[in-house]
Formats: C-alpha cells, sequence, structure tokens
C-alpha cells in the first residue's frame, strides 16, 4: 500500500494476536497526504519558504512505507507495482524528455551516463517513482521471512544510523549528483515509515526510547548544522499524525483528491513552467495556483477518463 495506489489512507488499530494490525479509512492521513503533495510544489517553486516546505517529500515517504506495514497484505507482484509506479513513470519521462527537447534540452541529463540519467528522469521529480518501486518491491520480498518486531527495530536503528553518518555520505552523494543524492536522503524517511508501521507492535519503552531519539536527532542536526528542517518537520508532523490521529468533522470526506496526489506530483513542474511564463503572480500564490491546476487536471482526468488515468497519475 503506498501513497501511489488508488486506495485511500488507514487507520492503524491495535491486533489481538500481535502479528498484524487492522487497518481502516482514515482522513487525518488523507489530508496528510495533500499537504505533502503541495508541499513538494511549493519547495519546486522556489519562493519564501521554499526550505521548509521541502517536508512534504518527507511526508510522502514516511506515508508510503507506514501504509505497506499496516496494509497487511500479501506481498504484491513485481508486475503489479510495475503497473502502478512505473507505467506512469515511463509516460512523464516521455513527456517532459519532449519538454526538454522542444527548448534545445536534452532528453536526459548524460553527464553521469546514461543509466543515472533516466533514473534522474527528463524532469528531476521523477527519480521517485524508480525509487519508491524499488524501495517496496525489496519490502514485499523481506514481508514474512522477518518477525514484524525484527523488522520495526531494525529499521529504526537503520534510520538512527543513516541520520548519524549523514556527514560522512553525503559530500559523496551531492558529488554523484541526481538521483543518488535524493535517494540517499530519502531513505531516513522510508525507514522512518516502516518503523511506525510496526510502532504498536513493538514494546513500549522501546518504541518510545527509539522514537524519542529519532525525533532529538533530527533537532540536534539542525541546532548543530542550521540545516534539517524538512527531517524536523517531517518526522515530528508524520508521527503525531499517523500514531495520535486528528479527529475530523463526520462526513468529511477528502479520498478524491488525495487519491489524485501522485498525479499532482507528477505534472506540477508542468504547471508551474506554464504559470511563470505566462502569469505575473508571484510569491506563495504562486504554486498554490500551480498546485490548484495540477489537481483540477488530475481530477477531471480521474473522473472523466478512469483507465488513462490509471497509467498516468
Amino acid at each position: 500500500m503506498t501513497i501511489a495506489d488508488n486506495a485511500i489512507a488507514y487507520r492503524l488499530e491495535p491486533s489481538t494476536d500481535r502479528t498484524t494490525p487492522r487497518v481502516r479509512r482514515r482522513q487525518d492521513i488523507e489530508l496528510l497526504r495533500i499537504v505533502g503533495a503541495f508541499g513538494i510544489v511549493w519547495f519546486h517553486s522556489r519562493v519564501a519558504g521554499w526550505e521548509f516546505a521541502y517536508s512534504g517529500l518527507m511526508f510522502f515517504l514516511i506515508i508510503s512505507t507506514f501504509l505497506w506495514s499496516v496494509s497487511g497484505s500479501a506481498e504484491r507482484s513485481v508486475l503489479q507495482r510495475a503497473r502502478r509506479l512505473l507505467v506512469p513513470w515511463l509516460f512523464w519521462l516521455a513527456f517532459y524528455g519532449v519538454v526538454n527537447l522542444a527548448t534545445a534540452k536534452p532528453f536526459v541529463p548524460l553527464d553521469k551516463g546514461i543509466v543515472l540519467g533516466v533514473l534522474a528522469g527528463s524532469s528531476i521529480h521523477l527519480w521517485f517513482l524508480p525509487f519508491i518501486f524499488g524501495v517496496l518491491v525489496l519490502l514485499d520480498r523481506i514481508r514474512g521471512r522477518l518477525r514484524p518486531e525484527v523488522l520495526g527495530y531494525g529499521c529504526a536503528v537503520a534510520a538512527i544510523a543513516v541520520f548519524v553518518s549523514s556527514p560522512l555520505w553525503t559530500p559523496w552523494t551531492k558529488e554523484m549528483g541526481a538521483p543518488i543524492a535524493q535517494y540517499s536522503q530519502a531513505l531516513f524517511g522510508v525507514l522512518v515509515g516502516v518503523f511506525l508501521g510496526h510502532y504498536r507492535l513493538l514494546g513500549a519503552t522501546w518504541r518510545k526510547l527509539l522514537l524519542a531519539v529519532i525525533v532529538l536527532m533530527t533537532v540536534c542536526f539542525y541546532i548543530v548544522s542550521g540545516a534539517g528542517i524538512p527531517y524536523i518537520v517531517g518526522t515530528t508532523v508524520a508521527a503525531y499524525v499517523l500514531l495520535r490521529g486528528i479527529r475530523f468533522p463526520e462526513g468529511l470526506e477528502l479520498g478524491w483528491l488525495s487519491a489524485a496526489t501522485l498525479g499532482i506530483y507528477l505534472i506540477h513542474p508542468f504547471y508551474l513552467r506554464i504559470v511563470g511564463k505566462f502569469s505575473a503572480i508571484g510569491g506563495i500564490w504562486y504554486p498554490i495556483l500551480a498546485f490548484l491546476l495540477s489537481a483540477l487536471t488530475i481530477v477531471l482526468l480521474r473522473h472523466f477518463s478512469p483507465r488513462i488515468a490509471r497509467y498516468v497519475a
């Protein structure tokens, strides 16, 4: 289960046999997905506050592996994952590649070689789809081979190790550029999501201690380096919403918009270009307008051409 799926977000409930938690729809996670999508549009607009808006990507990553963890479903085939993630990736790779050629740019960046160029994508945001595809396929293979508690504890410890060691590997990943830099930065969110998804299956004392260490670690990193706000906001807000929950008015339904978040993510660079080129709108209204146009396009496409939408959004 991922934010890239058409499924609605879920509510985590304790399991009676401590093996697999039950799930049901939850509107606060729907809202977190929508906020995450807007944050990414805001980040790519580069208007004031764009560094803070990068938290949206953390929401995406954490929710993706959190929902995989709590879904309790049998492992999906590689083909099923590919249909949902790689088919849209190929469509938008071609779309933005054609846009690049029309503006006298290479179809994909080739300075690091053809493989890394294709994985980076014809638009930089496309790195996410092959990355999360690989992550979920790997997790599908792991499910059932490790006890849930082992996976939960292991991912928490791994997240701490990845973050603590970041000064060692960050210079190398920056030198490598896209998509290696994006993959390495995203790994922390992936691991935190799996940890939070298994949170209620872990010992009460240890799970609280590990969560406190993860949050305090991101805060200390910001204090020392002056950077890392997306990690603080992304981790703390996501953990609060996913573990504690937020009550919404009865009858409020956000699924119609949250189901469009993958499509919004994929199409928004196009609308950022259009709005930036043909509009004098600036400031925060720039990403807001691009987000609204992206959302309107995907919602209408999903309503009137669901078969097409299934392959592109």
